[in-house]
């Protein structure tokens, strides 16, 4: 379902590249259309993040492929339900993902 070739899937780890696919099938399964939006970065695009007040840390796991950020294509990020982070967020736990710590958003996930 989720094409293999993405760029954001491209640029994380084999281990966090297959828990995202599994993630984002399921909820595309489901009827939801996920998508990655964000995956690697690199030093000045994260500290970019960090004065814009996107992130609270200048040594993310993103940094090192290690994590990445989701949104339901079609909605702005504070219009979907809580409930439905809790449960995508219950799922990743499962698949082996951390999610989440009080300084992430809900749409975060990492290994």
């Amino acid at each position: 379902m989720y094409d293999p070739t993405s760029g954001h899937l491209n640029s994380l780890t084999p281990a966090i590249r297959s828990k995202a696919i599994q993630l984002v099938n399921a909820a595309r399964a489901a009827g939801v259309p996920l998508i990655i939006t964000s995956s690697r970065r690199g030093a000045a695009e994260q500290a970019s993040y960090v004065l814009a007040g996107k992130s609270k840390t200048f040594t993310s796991r993103h940094l090192t492929g290690n994590a990445f950020d989701v949104d339901v294509y079609g909605w702005d990020r504070d219009d979907v339900p809580k409930w439905f982070w809790v449960d995508l967020g219950n799922y990743a736990r499962s698949l082996g993902l951390k999610w989440p710590l009080p300084e992430w958003d809900s749409a975060h996930f990492e290994i």
